[in-house]
């Protein structure tokens, strides 16, 4: 059975006939479709506050009703109230929510004319307001709320997906359209504005974007968006890519893609690839107990250090805690050596220094500045060492390496000891 909602609610396009008071019921019915709506819930829907006293018993007539037209299966009584089974029912808004779902994926890869054929689809289901004969109930209007919304949206998507298929002077005069029935969509004035640069109406496009600035000034008191803006720019400065076949976006100053950030110690799973790397690490570092990680920025250093080493060793029990001395790091990891946890216990067995009989569960990472340690006294003779307390792990740029010698050699020290 067909359910209309996206204007006056319809059963099979018209041809199952209701009473008003059905026809409310069924469409509160609809709004909760396939979840349980209480007797109270329908009589709210159906006069709001002003419940007549014969509510109680109005209520399951009309369900019985609509149990004669529908079929008795279709409606199912629960300890809760009553249920629209939502298995043998077809509703023009979820049909309407599809069709857009699929016309964005077509756009997105680049099929801009299957796109607008979906988008008008979806609008053609469109006869009035949705959900029309509930627009005193809350949850109607709240869900009718949603829908005009996406409705506006794909109006806007639709004249996207046609400039971008060729369409310019249709999407021209359309989008005309468009921005009166809504000034205060600015994306709207966006898509008039390109159209007519790509007519070849310059002056039209920029008058279209400051008479948008102006609406939206005497309106609400706000400048433009950024979209808008960096539009009126590109037009005064003829951009080639206002001619192209996408349509103008600002620019994000925030990449859309995840990208390849530090992973932590809780990213083990996802860390893979660098097995042969991390055993011969752990070997070098219940060797030495000290392990340099060099490479060049962004190759990886912080993931192989924590999502790699520190995991392995917080798999095993291990508390690991990740220290980034920063500009001071002798009084960072000064403060670090006078944590009771440390003096009471040592590191794991990588640790040649700590007794046999000793329970390591404290593991420290250090992510120096040498300059910093070096100046600060950390790694000279006359300083506190921190490679005598625990194993260190140290993460340093590549090309910082003959630094970090050279300033070992100036303090009477350098790094690379065993």
């Amino acid at each position: 059975m067909e359910v209309r909602v996206l204007g006056a609610l319809t059963l099979d396009d018209g041809r199952i006939p209701l009473a008003p008071r059905d026809r409310a019921v069924m469409g509160a019915l609809t709004v909760r479709l396939g979840a349980a709506l209480s007797v109270e819930s329908l009589a709210e829907a159906l006069w709001g506050d002003n419940l007549p006293a014969s509510w109680s018993k109005v209520i399951p007539g009309c369900i019985m009703r609509l149990r004669r037209l529908i079929g008795p299966a279709e409606i199912e009584t629960t300890p809760f109230g009553y249920r629209l089974a939502a298995e043998h029912i077809d509703v023009d808004a979820e049909k309407f929510e599809r069709l857009v779902i699929r016309g964005t994926q077509q756009l997105k890869l680049g099929e801009p004319e299957r796109a607008a054929h979906s988008f008008s689809e979806a609008l053609d289901l469109w006869r009035g307001e949705a959900f029309a004969d509930l627009i005193e109930w809350g949850p109607a209007r709240i869900a009718a709320a949603r829908l005009e919304e996406m409705r506006l949206g794909v109006e806007e998507q639709l004249l996207d997906a046609r400039l971008q298929a060729g369409e310019v002077q249709e999407v021209a005069v359309l989008a005309q359209a468009r921005v009166a029935e809504a000034p205060l969509r600015e994306r709207r004035w966006v898509l008039l504005s390109v159209a007519q640069y790509r007519q070849g109406r310059q002056a039209d496009a920029l008058a279209a974007v400051r008479r948008a600035r102006a609406i939206l000034c005497a309106d609400l008191g706000l400048d433009p968006s950024t979209e808008l803006a960096e539009l009126e720019q590109a037009i005064l400065r003829q951009d080639p890519s206002l001619l192209t076949d996408h349509v103008f976006r600002a620019g994000s100053p925030e990449c859309p893609y995840f990208g390849l950030p530090p992973a932590g110690i809780a990213d083990a799973e996802r860390y893979f690839g660098r097995e042969q790397e991390l055993a011969g690490a752990l070997r070098a570092l219940e060797e030495h107990g000290v392990l340099l990680v060099t490479g060049s920025s962004g190759i990886g250093k912080s993931s192989f250090v924590r999502a790699g080493i520190g995991a392995r060793f917080a798999a095993h029990g291990t508390q690991v805690t990740i220290v980034a001395p920063g500009e001071h790091p002798v009084s960072a990891l000064g403060m670090l050596c006078a944590a009771p946890e440390i003096r009471c216990s040592s590191s794991i067995s990588a640790s040649r220094r700590s007794p046999p009989t000793t329970t390591p569960r404290s593991r420290r990472f250090s992510k120096p500045c040498w300059e910093r340690f070096f100046a600060e006294g950390w790694l000279s003779p006359s300083g506190p060492t921190a490679w005598e307390t625990w194993p260190n792990i140290l993460a340093l740029r590549d090309h910082s390496v003959a630094d970090a010698y050279a300033h070992g050699v100036r303090h009477g020290r350098t790094p690379c000891r065993d």
